[in-house]
């Protein structure tokens, strides 16, 4: 009697194992049916300017020898710049480049009048700010003048033609040197003065008494000595990206006429250079024949993008819009949650970590934090657990707006990155008993379906560990017998 029982138990308790393990398989095979992953990704401008410049020095400058030498500005990256450009002027002895510079000027035998010992020939789009001349005795570079900062568009400004004391002029490029683009040529060539005198003016000769000998002396000119000197001219070019704070925190100066250059480049930055707004609507909804979350994406790669930036800039903003829609006859609880990727580089995360960002369901702030989904504080909800996005009814619709800023303290070494991350889309149908239980959260980083393959392996091997242990009370039982 007590064996029947025994192999009664055994029956009814393997039976029961298949029915749970039968249940929680099914169960979960609908739960993870009405899931939907999206990536998002974002990436850095690449910043990226040079000076370019075509010279080749001569081995032997004469009076009046005009000399090529081209100096301008490329950018080589993919986000627009401002550009500030310091010319330095200075005449050095043949092997001595580190003492007392001669002077820029000489004064000339025929008129008396000083000149520039070095001619700079300046390129056609190069100008100089009227009100900017600080001298009306400064000497002329022979550069044609504007009124207004507005008039030099396109070109080269100059503020002041009037060397400073350290041998430099200052320029600014009024406009924004977009990617790919060059500025206008800075300068176009340099020539020898063709009125300096050579150093030696012409040889006497006398006799001496006291040797019997003829001596031959040189007459040497008493003025800067040229002919055994090297003009050195140096561009110091800098550049920043076409935003307003870094224009301001990089272009900043005390001198009044610069400010009003850089008051001026303010209002020329274009209102779409580090702000990106998608207008093309991307929908998320439930399919009326089974419920499963469906997602319209506007990329003709056919993945499941959600957010794509490019070209992001510090201090630049953006915004993206998701509608989503219940399609179905039936009622849903939608949930999100996101999950950083597996095996991104750590430099990678901390840019998502600079990425700030804002989501507004309905108008209603939900989430306040970074784009990995870090709080800022605890004011929203933490997007790396699961986030209620409110109950869907058949027919109805609603829209999820993100805001996002990259930090004005991101640096350049994060240039041309791309970062991404998952976000990961829920929906529990309302049954008229009760809603199904809240999604788990998922800790680790997921990317693919393995979550949902160890899911299933782990049922299988709980089923055959039951049902193993059921066949071996079994045959334990017999052989008591």
């Amino acid at each position: 009697m007590q064996g029947i029982r025994g192999r009664l138990y055994s029956r009814l308790l393997l039976v029961l194992i298949v029915i749970l393990t039968l249940l929680l398989l099914v169960s979960t095979l609908a739960f993870w049916a009405q899931e939907l992953w999206l990536g998002n990704e974002y990436q850095l401008g690449k910043y990226s300017t040079k000076i370019e410049q075509v010279f080749e020095s001569p081995t032997q400058w004469l009076p009046g020898e005009r000399i090529n030498k081209d100096i301008l500005v490329v950018n080589e990256g993919t986000v627009p710049a401002f550009v500030k450009a310091q010319i330095n002027l200075n005449w050095f002895g043949q092997d001595d480049l580190t003492g007392e510079p001669y002077g820029l000027t000489f004064t000339t035998k025929e008129t008396k009048e000083q000149e520039y010992a070095a001619v700079v020939s300046w390129g056609s789009d190069v100008v100089l700010l009227s009100r900017g001349t600080s001298s009306v005795d400064s000497l002329s570079l022979g550069l044609p003048v504007v009124d207004t900062i507005t008039a030099a568009n396109g070109k080269w400004l100059l503020l002041d033609e009037e060397v400073d004391k350290y041998g430099n002029l200052t320029f600014y490029y009024i406009g924004v040197l977009k990617a790919n683009e060059t500025t206008p040529l800075l300068i176009d060539s340099v020539e020898m003065n063709h009125q300096i005198e050579a150093k030696i003016m012409g040889t006497q000769t006398i006799y001496n008494k006291e040797t019997k000998e003829w001596l031959t002396e040189y007459l040497i000119n008493p003025s800067y000595s040229y002919e055994a000197g090297r003009f050195v001219l140096t561009v110091n070019a800098l550049t920043t990206q076409a935003t307003r704070d870094a224009l301001r925190a990089v272009f900043k100066s005390e001198v009044v006429a610069e400010q009003a250059i850089i008051s001026y480049l303010e209002t020329i930055v274009n209102d779409e250079v580090g702000s990106t707004s998608t207008t093309l609507e991307k929908m998320l909804y439930f399919d009326e024949y089974n419920g499963e979350i469906q997602f319209t994406p506007i990329n003709s790669d056919g993945q499941n993008w959600f957010m794509s930036f490019f070209e992001m800039l510090p201090g630049g903003e953006y915004t993206d819009v998701l509608m989503i829609e219940n399609r179905s006859s039936n009622n849903y609880d939608l949930y999100m949650q996101v999950v950083p990727k597996m095996n991104q580089s750590e430099m990678l995360d901390e840019l998502l970590q600079l990425i700030q960002m804002k989501i507004y369901l309905a108008d209603k702030l939900i989430y306040e934090g970074t784009a990995k989904g870090n709080l800022y504080d605890n004011t929203t909800g933490d997007l790396q657990e699961v986030l209620p996005l409110g109950e869907y009814k058949a027919g109805t619709q609603n829209k999820l707006k993100v805001e996002l800023m990259l930090s004005q303290e991101t640096r350049m070494q994060y240039g041309d990155l791309l970062t991404k991350i998952d976000w990961r889309f829920m929906a529990n149908e309302i049954t008229e008993l009760k809603p199904q239980e809240k999604p788990p959260t998922i800790n680790q980083p997921q990317t693919d379906d393995t979550a949902m393959l160890i899911k299933y392996i782990s049922i299988m091997l709980l089923a055959i560990m039951g049902i193993s242990g059921c066949i071996y009370f079994l045959k334990r039982q017999q052989k008591e017998r």
